[in-house]
This record gives structure tokens, C-alpha cells and sequence, in this order.
């Protein structure tokens, strides 16, 4: 914003407590569906350049949400598939030529086959489990200036913000994670991770109430999770897993 771009966010849903309003010049938080082809969106089409947009593509969270968290294989790729058409709808509204995207997600989703299953453990929509299948996830940055590959290496969520800006030219060092730009330009440089973060609210405990919280490197992943004395409701157990990702990959 300081430098000169149009800030803008639009948003379905009200988990935006941890962003601040005051970093955007138009901040819309509304149930609009799923496809941004709303006013608010047209607005932004119109500001001058360059600008600034974040929009959240809802459908698979809501229809997770309406499947009580119990997404089927079939139910979670006809999510998807949904969610295909709302991209390329949003593709065809914006110059591509002139335009840097980053599709993401914040979190992966355990499906099974079958929910009959006897060892079917439903996921809640937010993430409650740090295993692989769900804290790796996918980002896709598109950009004609930027080589087409890619790169199966541990990346976090907090590295895109300073990626995105290394790439425009902007001071990659004032955001927190790292700029991985040089690994997007030589995928066998070494400037990458050596350890990711995550939490989230395991079991019954909210994601606003983290319990459970991750570190791992490329090799190995170290979990702390407390969880409540059922008879002494003020008490916790402390539980701690070590798990070598290279041998043990399903954990």
C-alpha cells in the first residue's frame, strides 16, 4: 500500500479476525457464492494500476461445511471440479498478460472412499490435524516473466508474501518467511527451509484454541499436543510424537 498499489480484499467468510482492515482500501466481507464476479470485484477491475486483490474461493469449505465435515472421495472432486469453473470464470475477467496470480489453499483434506469405513475419522473443515495430508497443501504463482516448472520441496505459507514481492521488485525482507524466488529461477539452489510451523485445534478444541503444534524438517516432524484430564478438567496431558517422514510418511 505504501507503494503505490490498490489494496483490496474480498472475502465470504468471517474468519478474518487476524487481518487488518487498515491494509486494504476496499476491505468487503459478504456471502457473495463462490464466483467473484460481484460489484465489489468490478470496482477493483476498474482502479488504476497497480493493484492489489485477495478473494477467497469458498465453495469446497461451505459444501465441506454442509457435509458436516465427512467429504467423501466422490463429494470433495465434485468440490473441486466446482471450484475449476470458478477459477477460469475469474481467469476471463482479468489481463493475464499483465497480471502475477497466486492460487493457494491453507490446508489440505483427509477423504476416504468410503464413509462406512470403520476407521473413517471425519476432519472438521479448519484443519485439525497437523499430519501431511493436511498441512501440505498446493500454491500455484503464475506470471509470464517467471520460468514454467515444478518444485516439490517444503515451502510455507509465510513464504509467499515475500516471494510475491521479490517478484514485482518490492523489499522482500520486510514480511516474515523467505523469498523463493531464486529457487523458482534454479530449482537446485539450496535456499530453502529448514524447518516449517504449524498448529491447530485438535479433537474437540478449536483452531481459535490451538492444542496441537508441528515442527518439521525435511526428515523428520516433532508434535506436541495437550489435551484435558477427563477428571480433572483442569489438568492437561502433554503428548509428544516424533515421527521420521522419510520412513514413516503416513505417520
Amino acid at each position: 500500500k505504501n507503494n503505490g498499489y490498490f489494496n483490496s480484499l474480498i472475502y465470504t467468510n468471517d474468519r478474518v479476525a487476524f487481518i487488518p482492515p487498515y491494509a486494504f482500501d476496499m476491505f468487503q466481507m459478504q456471502k457473495f457464492g463462490n464466483v467473484p464476479d460481484i460489484k465489489d470485484f468490478n470496482t477493483f477491475l476498474k482502479e488504476k494500476t497497480p493493484k492489489f486483490c485477495v478473494l477467497s474461493f469458498e465453495r469446497i469449505h461451505n459444501e465441506g461445511c454442509d457435509a458436516k465435515g465427512c467429504f467423501s472421495k466422490d463429494e470433495y472432486f465434485k468440490a473441486i471440479q466446482k471450484t475449476s469453473n470458478d477459477i477460469k470464470d475469474f481467469y476471463k475477467k482479468i489481463d493475464l498478460d499483465n497480471t502475477l496470480t497466486i492460487l493457494a489453499s491453507d490446508h489440505g483434506f483427509k477423504v476416504l472412499e468410503d464413509k462406512t469405513h470403520p476407521h473413517f475419522q471425519p476432519e472438521k473443515n479448519s484443519g485439525r490435524f497437523v499430519t501431511d495430508k493436511t498441512t501440505k497443501t498446493f500454491c500455484c504463482i503464475n506470471y509470464k516473466h517467471l520460468p514454467s516448472k515444478q518444485i516439490n520441496k517444503m515451502i510455507r505459507s509465510i513464504d509467499i508474501m515475500p516471494t510475491v514481492m521479490d517478484i514485482i521488485g518490492l523489499p522482500a525482507n520486510i514480511a516474515q518467511g523467505k523469498s523463493q524466488l531464486v529457487l523458482i529461477k534454479n530449482s537446485s539452489n539450496n535456499n530453502i527451509n529448514n524447518y516449517a510451523f504449524s498448529l491447530t485445534g485438535w479433537g474437540a478444541d478449536s483452531p481459535w484454541n490451538p492444542n496441537c503444534w508441528a515442527i518439521r524438517t525435511d526428515e523428520w516432524k516433532l508434535v506436541k499436543l495437550t489435551i484435558k484430564n477427563k477428571i480433572f478438567s483442569m489438568r492437561k496431558k502433554i503428548i509428544y510424537m516424533l515421527f521420521n517422514i522419510k520412513e514413516d510418511p503416513n505417520e
